[in-house]
């Protein structure tokens, strides 16, 4: 799937203003949710940690765009103690001590009015996979979610019109990431002009958890929809 599906190439100014956008996340201290400053929690430097972008997917006009977000970062260990037998060796982002780094994986979605402007982006909702000993175990959890699973997954919109106007309900993507109408057909791009002043869905918050284990890269990693308004 990969192969077949990851074929287009990240604009070079898209991936110098993606890796700017992460570590000013990391380095202010104000990320949202997966990107909060690591050097309160381990003995690590921010600057140790390497985002880079997996893959892309760009609408046909270039305005919308899909991609995965990843970063490499040293196992580090924590700087408090958690373990209950009092193994400290296991205190790290990974508890395996042949493990030297921690390759974690989101999926983003990002648009713009203009091929002139900055992206807006967020967190596509909703996974984030950590915990994968390599590039290529956190592409296959990546592949697994986007090229199959997010069609059903459902995701939190406001009825826009008709006698539910306004009521918040679970509707299903309906389209995965690869599919020919996702820029186009895809509720992710129905924009709120009920409650949320023009926003799309994702850059809306709410919350919904499942666990699932990606078998595909044997990562473990918590499937969960954190949706976020993302200031311009």
């Amino acid at each position: 799937m990969i192969n077949e599906y990851c074929t287009q190439k990240i604009e070079p100014r898209d991936s110098l203003y993606i890796n700017y956008t992460v570590k000013y996340w990391r380095n202010s201290g104000g990320g949202f949710h997966y990107w909060g400053n690591m050097e309160e929690l381990y003995w690590i430097n921010n600057d140790d940690i390497k985002p880079y972008v997996s893959a892309v997917f760009y609408g046909k006009d270039k305005k919308k765009m899909v991609f995965w977000l990843g970063e490499k970062m040293p196992n580090a260990f924590t700087r408090k103690h958690y373990r209950p037998d009092g193994d400290t060796t296991k205190d790290r982002l990974i508890p395996l001590g042949w493990v030297n780094f921690d390759y974690c994986i989101t999926p983003m979605i990002g648009f713009r009015d203009s091929i002139n402007q900055p992206w807006t982006i967020s967190t596509l909702p909703g996974i984030n996979a950590s915990g994968n000993f390599s590039k290529e175990m956190a592409d296959r959890a990546m592949a697994q979610f986007c090229f199959i699973d997010f069609k059903n997954l459902e995701n939190h919109y406001v009825t826009q019109g008709g006698p539910h106007k306004g009521v918040i309900i679970w509707k299903k993507n309906g389209y995965n990431v690869q599919d020919t109408d996702f820029f186009e057909k895809c509720p992710l791009w129905e924009k709120d002009t009920v409650g949320a002043d023009g926003l799309y869905p994702f850059q809306e918050h709410t919350a919904k958890e499942q666990w699932r284990d990606y078998d595909g890269g044997g990562s473990h990693a918590l499937n969960v929809i954190w949706i976020f308004i993302i200031p311009k």
